[in-house]
């Protein structure tokens, strides 16, 4: 049996207003358990869903990841200067990193970048 129209605005609420996320964050997570559509999640899987929509909070969402990936952009800072120096900090990617540490992250590529260059 699905999850009820209530459980739905539910996990809407908690993404949208507590967790910052956006539809499409909401979207990539319910995709992880194999759905297209919150109207197809099973109600078995609804408080993992709920569990991963709260943790989904503590890193960056799908717009901030393509506001870094501008930032380094507008750096001038190659993709894969960037995506060496993520991986090299221990990120498998930039949905790995936490919000709280997205400055921390800005620093070491300016960092790893200016030494390739030499200046910056």
């Amino acid at each position: 049996m699905g999850i009820s129209q209530k459980q739905i605005s539910l996990l809407y609420a908690i993404a949208l207003k507590e967790s910052g996320l956006a539809d499409e964050d909401v979207k990539l997570i319910i995709k992880q358990y194999s759905y297209e559509s919150t109207k197809e999640i099973k109600q078995s899987d609804f408080d993992p869903i709920l569990a991963a929509v709260k943790t989904a909070a503590k890193y960056l969402t799908v717009a901030q990841r393509k506001e870094l990936q501008q930032w380094w952009r507008n750096e001038g800072i190659a993709d894969s200067t960037a995506k060496k120096t993520i991986s090299g900090m221990g990120y498998n990617s930039t949905a790995q990193i936490l919000r709280s540490e997205i400055n921390g992250v800005k620093s070491v590529i300016l960092q790893e970048a200016e030494k390739l260059v030499g200046t910056k």
